[in-house]
C-alpha cells in the first residue's frame, strides 16, 4: 500500500520486480557526509503565485515579459493546480516499475522523496536536469508518443505538486496540518517483513535529491549538527541505523514513529534553510500531541487513523 496523505494506493511488489533498487547508495558519515553524484536543487525563498503575478502586471508590462518566464508561471498553475488521484498514482507506479523502463529507474515512493528534496533545498533545478536521474539516464521505452505524453504529465504534474506544498503561499496558511505527507509504501501481506525496510526507498530518493547538490548540502551539513542530525534521522530509514553508529540499529517500532514524524522533520530542514537564508522564519507550531498511522483516529469512530480521516 501507498500512504500519502489521504491515498491509499495498491503497489505492485517492488523486490519481486526486476530485483529493482536492490543496491542503496552509500552514506558515509560525518567525515564525508555524502558520496558523489550528479548536481542539482532548487530555491523555494522567492515563489511567485502565478495568478497573483498576472494580477498585478498591467498589459503593458506584461509585453516586457520573456516568453520564457510567462510559459514557466504558465506550467507552474496547469500542473499544481492538479495533484495525482490514486489511479493516477497507480499508472505511473505500474510504468515505473514496468520492464519499459530501466533497472535502476526510481519507484513512485522513491522518487517521492527525491522531489521533496529538490522541494526543500535552496537552489532551483530545471526539468532537463532532474528528469534523466528518474531513469538513470536510460530512457524508458515507450510504447507511442501519447504514452510518453501522458507519463511525463504526470511525472510533472506530481513534481509540481510538491513545490506547491511547500511554496510561500502553502506555508502561509495557518494550520496543524503537515504541509505535505510523504508517499511511503506498505506491503501488507502474509508477514511482517516489509515493515523492516518501510520507508527505505523514499529516504533512498530523498538523499538522491541532495545529492544533487552535493557541495552546497556537504559543506553546509559539516558546518551545521543541528541540520546533519535531522538529515541523517531521515536517512537512518535508508540503513536501517544511524549514519554514524551502525550499533544504533532502528527496531520496527523506532520505524514507524520515525515514519509518523517524517513530515515535521521535513519541514525543520526547510526552515533551516529558510532561516539560513533571510534570517529568522516564524513558524506555526503544533502544540498538540502528534496521531500517528496506527494510532485510534481522534474523530472517535474506533478506527486506526490511517484507516479512517488519515487514509
Amino acid at each position: 500500500m501507498i500512504y500519502h496523505g489521504r491515498y491509499l494506493v495498491t503497489q505492485t511488489q517492488r523486490d519481486q520486480t526486476k530485483g529493482k533498487l536492490q543496491k542503496k547508495p552509500d552514506f558515509i558519515g560525518c567525515a564525508s557526509r555524502f558520496s558523489c553524484a550528479p548536481p542539482l536543487v532548487r530555491n523555494d525563498c522567492v515563489v511567485v503565485h502565478p495568478i497573483k503575478f498576472f494580477s498585478v502586471c498591467s498589459v503593458f508590462s506584461l509585453i516586457s515579459v520573456s516568453t520564457d518566464l510567462l510559459e514557466f508561471f504558465y506550467t507552474y498553475w496547469k500542473y499544481s493546480m492538479s495533484a495525482l488521484k490514486q489511479a493516477e498514482l497507480e499508472r505511473l507506479d505500474a510504468f515505473l516499475m514496468s520492464e519499459a523502463t530501466g533497472a535502476e529507474t526510481m519507484d513512485l515512493e522513491m522518487m517521492d522523496g527525491f522531489f521533496v528534496a529538490l522541494a526543500i533545498s535552496p537552489e532551483q533545478a530545471p526539468e532537463e536536469e532532474w528528469l534523466p536521474h528518474i531513469f538513470e539516464g536510460q530512457a524508458p521505452e515507450f510504447k507511442d508518443a501519447a504514452e510518453k505524453d501522458e507519463i511525463i504529465e504526470l511525472i510533472r504534474r506530481h513534481h509540481a505538486a510538491i513545490q506547491a506544498a511547500f511554496s510561500l503561499k502553502a506555508r502561509n496558511k495557518e494550520t496543524e496540518e503537515p504541509l505535505y505527507v510523504p508517499i511511503v509504501l506498505q506491503d501488507e501481506g502474509i508477514d511482517e517483513k516489509w515493515r523492516e525496510t518501510l520507508g527505505a526507498y523514499w529516504a533512498s530518493g530523498f538523499r538522491a535529491g541532495v545529492l544533487l547538490r552535493e557541495d552546497l548540502w556537504q559543506d553546509t551539513l559539516d558546518e551545521n549538527e543541528d541540520l546533519y542530525e535531522i538529515v541523517a534521522k531521515i536517512l537512518t530509514l535508508e540503513l536501517g541505523h544511524h549514519p554514524d553508529d551502525e550499533e544504533l540499529v532502528l527496531s520496527i517500532k523506532a520505524r514507524d514513529a520515525l515514519i509518523d514524524e517524517l513530515p515535521w522533520l521535513i519541514e525543520d530542514v526547510l526552515h533551516w534553510w529558510l532561516n539560513k537564508q533571510f534570517g529568522k522564519v516564524e513558524t506555526i507550531v503544533n502544540d498538540g500531541p502528534k496521531i500517528g498511522r496506527n494510532d485510534p483516529c481522534s474523530c472517535g469512530s474506533g478506527k486506526k487513523f490511517k484507516k479512517c480521516c488519515g487514509a
